[in-house]
């Protein structure tokens, strides 16, 4: 039969109602009861009912972490995702955490932020690349429930974000200082998000920085940051026979890594014929032939600085709307 906190206070010698305070951390009870309470919950191993605690405190001890990508099909995702139960985990896994998937269907997505709010069933939002609709943004702001959003820009919310103008700035710089003159950009659809529009700004800046046209056919699209949009990128290249020395994957290494291996199979030497830089530095980045060239953004450490905001705000640490920016870096191997 589980232990129940009648149990516990059996066990200590004391109420339930001084049970019940040190798991709540309060700061009347001293350190010895304090001790002794938790030492009587580890030896008959009791666990709260958080459930119960939720109902009774209003609140569900949950972060919802939404995303309009489909399940970890971006590695942006999954390491942000990775930052932010790291945070969790070094903190005793205080709150739980909870992922929502929405796709790229808005309607969709403002559903399910109504649900998680009148609903109770999150103390704040983590969302990863999407700006919620204002009237969503104003109910949040009017209910007190925070929201973090991480690469996008909005009113009354907490922002993490790279840098993806110096991100994009930069690995077009590398490729110009590399002899390249005729350089394609692969970028995800412009969208509320920040990152594509500002790598595809630092791209165009660091063309007409050193002499070089923007091109609009060098500027191709892609929707979903997957591998085989790469190898239809390197394919549409070729059929509108753009004649590129180099394609900058705005759009992420995945994208990139579909670049070179459909190049190859068509014999295009790399970096030889056509130079390639990535964008994320993901872990297989590097085990590609040959070594990719890439754009490394600490998505991990934005994650957990992410997870770390929306605690302090749901703990009223924070009041007044933050914006943590981070800087990506350049790492130079072989495919430019």
């Amino acid at each position: 039969m589980r232990p129940t906190i009648k149990d516990v206070a059996k066990k200590a010698g004391v109420s339930h109602t001084t049970v019940s305070m040190v798991i709540h951390n309060d700061k009347r009870i001293t350190e010895e009861t304090r001790q002794k309470v938790l030492r009587a919950i580890k030896e008959i191993n009791y666990y709260p009912n958080y459930s119960a605690r939720s109902l009774i405190q209003g609140k569900s001890n949950t972060i919802a972490f939404v995303t309009p990508f489909f399940y970890f099909s971006s590695f942006f995702e999954i390491y942000t995702m990775h930052g932010l139960e790291k945070y969790n985990l070094d903190n005793k896994n205080k709150y739980v955490i909870q992922q929502f998937t929405t796709g790229p269907d808005e309607k969709r997505r403002n559903d399910l932020l109504l649900e998680l709010l009148y609903g109770r069933r999150a103390d704040a939002i983590i969302g990863l690349g999407f700006v919620p609709d204002i009237k969503i943004l104003e109910e949040y702001r009017n209910k007190n429930v925070p929201i973090v959003l991480i690469d996008a820009k909005a009113k009354y919310v907490h922002i993490v974000r790279a840098d993806n103008y110096y991100g994009g700035y930069i690995a077009t710089e590398y490729l110009i200082k590399k002899g390249k003159k005729n350089i394609a950009i692969i970028s995800a659809q412009l969208s509320a998000s920040l990152a594509p529009e500002q790598r595809l700004k630092g791209y165009s800046d660091a063309l007409k920085a050193n002499g070089l046209d923007f091109k609009k056919e060098n500027l191709i699209f892609v929707e979903h940051f997957l591998f085989e949009e790469g190898r239809q990128a390197i394919r549409e290249i070729l059929e509108k026979k753009l004649n590129v020395d180099a394609i900058f994957s705005a759009a992420g290494d995945w994208v990139a890594m579909g670049v070179i291996t459909e190049a190859r199979k068509l014999g295009i030497k790399i970096p030889q014929d056509i130079s390639i830089v990535g964008y994320d530095d993901i872990i297989v980045s590097e085990t590609i032939i040959p070594p990719l060239t890439t754009v490394r953004q600490p998505t991990f450490d934005m994650g957990k600085k992410a997870f770390e905001i929306a605690v302090n705000a749901m703990e009223g640490k924070i009041i007044k709307e933050t914006e943590e920016i981070f800087k990506p870096e350049l790492v130079i191997r072989e495919s430019a």
